[in-house]
């Protein structure tokens, strides 16, 4: 056929020299395949290289991909390896490196641990690296030309001052006036302090003795060496750091004082903002003492790495900032002795600012020195009492019927808590009970709450205030123990039977004569585990952490800044907040919605 033929001789001629040249022929069609092979064998070398780098490209590049997987996962460990390892650490401004860490690590993989660690992070206070210099007060111009001022200081509002001279005299200034003028006892130098915002002062060791402007409070040469003198905040007591000690006394009454220890002052005494602490360096010792302000009880004891000479307490007593003769001012948490950072800075006088979290610090050349305190955010410490803890084992925790108060139980104390305030309002000291016995206590009501202890049982109602008044007996059946009270009052107890075995009743109002046998034993309440029906969040205590899950199976892991062990958990009554009590007995909270919106805002 025409169509299955060359149409010419010349076709013909020039289809049998492209078969001898190797080129495909036009008699027939040719696939790719054998389109390549002709073309490798017209160009052996290029289709020798083209080969190879087929081959290596199709063993490479899974084992590049594996390769570029695994230097990611690398890299994403290990940033969040460095972010731990720079909040633990704490530097200054810490707070800022760690989120960006985190942050780099969830473009690679977002991940829980991230969120878990952001969460760590966010639970502790941090100071910002560089201080901010702001306006020092400009002191008055010094008219009394015959007797040079070589050392001056202001109030807070900076317009009352105290000046020094070269004659020993120190003089009080009032928005640029001369009030008053004292000369120094014999052999003594004149210390003090302002009150009313510098409106009064108290000045000691003057030649009329310790006084308040014109009332003598104690006559001269009445105690050893006064070195040091700051007021309370509410200017009702008078600290004197002496050659002997601390020695605070009554302003009002100078015979009411409590004295502390018997080596020499070597700073100014501290208050904290509510007056309930105070804070003092004695002797030669590196550490700086916790004491309780209205009894002079010691608190704690906070080590330092070297000799504190300036010391500030902020407005609840929880943080302590000391500045060492080493040139180092650090951040320091008083309950727990732990210390949250340090920076290289020389002071001449520390304070926080009330309200915003600011720390204040004079400087050799006369400046003032201002940092920023970040501080923790939707985690909290609450506030205790001002007193000596011998606590002992902590076994629980417990809300009351209307869930405006937390009840936490160790061996040695009861404590009461305000749930709006978070802070303690109230302690009830188990007496006669050994630190490893085991207490009990429920509420009865929303004032009221009952306790179990080893030698029977007591009832302690509570003031508007949540102050715990007097105990009061309450006859006990014998061989019978409370196991639980129930939110409607319902005690369930445990009692024995005719042939000495026990059984469970509830009994009505704690009334015995209304008791019901209970079938079932009742299962013993986990400290360790908390639910939240509405919300149907769950949270159990996971090796010192606590792990909380909601409905979908989402978690979250929290820590606390210090590490502290946890004794018992459980959720506020509207599910915001986790609560808990630690080993030593301090309780704490987290808000659960401002943590989840600052991890939001922060992209984790």
């Amino acid at each position: 056929k025409p169509a299955d033929r060359y149409a010419t001789l010349e076709d013909f001629a020039a289809d049998i020299e492209r078969w001898t040249q190797g080129h495909p022929i036009h008699a027939r069609p040719v696939g790719l395949v054998e389109t390549a092979w002709r073309w490798a064998g017209r160009h052996p070398l290029p289709a020798s290289l083209l080969a190879a780098l087929v081959v290596v490209l199709a063993v490479g590049s899974p084992l590049l991909a594996l390769s570029l997987k695994d230097a990611r996962a690398k890299l994403h460990r290990s940033l969040i390896e460095q972010a731990r390892a720079e909040r633990l650490l704490g530097t200054p401004g810490h707070r800022d490196q760690v989120l960006a860490l985190l942050s780099r690590a969830a473009v690679i993989s977002s991940s829980q641990e991230i969120r878990d660690e952001a969460a760590a992070l966010l639970a502790r206070p941090d100071l910002s690296p560089d201080g901010i210099a702001i306006p020092a007060p400009v002191p008055p111009e010094n008219p009394v030309s015959d007797d040079p001022a070589h050392h001056w200081t202001a109030s807070q509002n900076g317009q009352a001052w105290l000046s020094w001279h070269d004659s020993g005299k120190v003089r009080w200034w009032l928005d640029g006036r001369e009030i008053r003028v004292w000369s120094p006892a014999d052999g003594r130098e004149i210390a003090g302090d302002f009150l009313n915002g510098g409106k009064d002062v108290i000045v000691a060791e003057t030649s009329r003795g310790l006084v308040s402007g014109d009332k003598v409070l104690m006559e001269p040469g009445a105690s050893p060496r006064i070195r040091f003198v700051t007021c309370s905040p509410d200017g009702k007591r008078i600290a004197l750091a002496r050659v002997d000690g601390l020695h605070v006394v009554n302003r009002e009454n100078p015979a009411e004082f409590w004295h502390f220890g018997d080596a020499p002052a070597r700073s100014a005494a501290a208050w904290s903002g509510d007056g309930s602490r105070i804070a003092i360096t004695l002797g030669d010792r590196r550490e700086v003492l916790i004491l309780a302000a209205h009894t002079g009880a010691l608190l704690t004891t906070i080590p330092a790495t070297g000799m504190p000479e300036q010391l500030a307490l902020d407005d609840c007593g929880d943080l302590l900032s000391m500045a060492t003769d080493e040139g180092m001012l650090s951040l320091w948490d008083t309950a727990g002795g732990f210390k949250w950072s340090s920076l290289p800075h020389r002071s001449r006088g520390l304070s926080f600012s009330s309200g915003a979290p600011r720390l204040r610090s004079g400087s050799p050349d006369g400046g003032i020195v201002e940092w920023k305190i970040a501080a923790p955010f939707a985690f909290g410490y609450w506030q205790e009492l001002a007193r000596i803890k011998a606590d002992g084992e902590v076994s629980g925790m417990a809300l009351s019927p209307d869930a405006t108060r937390l009840l936490t139980i160790s061996a040695g104390c009861v404590a009461v808590w305000s749930m709006e305030n978070m802070r303690q309002t109230g302690v009830i000291l188990l007496e006669n009970q050994r630190v490893d016995d085991r207490a009990s206590a429920w509420w009865l009501g929303n004032q009221e709450i009952l306790l179990q202890v080893p030698g029977g049982l007591e009832r302690v109602a509570l003031d508007a205030g949540g102050i715990p008044g007097a105990k009061q007996r309450v006859k006990r059946m014998p061989g019978a123990s409370i196991r639980d009270v129930r939110p409607d009052g319902t005690w369930v107890v445990r009692v024995p039977d005719e042939e000495g075995n026990f059984i469970h009743e509830t009994w009505p109002g704690g009334n015995a004569d209304s008791a019901v046998l209970l079938e079932r034993t009742p299962e013993p309440k986990d400290a360790t585990t908390a639910k939240h029906q509405a919300s149907g969040l769950t949270a159990r205590l996971d090796r010192g952490r606590i792990e909380i899950k909601d409905t979908a199976g989402r978690s979250q892991l929290l820590t606390l800044p210090d590490n502290s062990g946890i004794a018992a958990i459980l959720f506020s009554a509207d599910g915001q907040r986790i609560l808990g009590v630690t080993r030593t007995h301090r309780v704490f909270s987290w808000d659960l919605p401002e943590l989840a919106a600052a991890l939001s805002r922060a992209g984790l």
